[in-house]
């Protein structure tokens, strides 16, 4: 319920809410993007991509991906 309070979304019920509905909005998410990505690089004609792993001071571990396309 989180997101939807945070972004102040009007008439949402309560009583439906459950915790998964989350991981549905970010699967939505990702379809959106992940499709919109793969039109990008299908249309481009150099492709780049950065990887940098960093572990920071409290032993947490992060992969930085940088993608670059030239087009045209």
């Amino acid at each position: 319920m989180g997101i939807f309070l945070l972004l102040k979304v009007e008439n949402t019920p309560l009583k439906h809410w459950f915790d998964s509905s989350g991981w549905q909005i970010t699967e939505a998410m990702h379809d959106v993007i992940f499709s919109k990505a793969m039109a990008i690089i299908s249309s481009v004609i150099y492709v780049v991509v950065s990887v940098d792993e960093m572990t920071i001071v409290d032993a947490q571990q992060w992969i930085n991906i940088h993608a670059y396309v030239m087009k045209n």
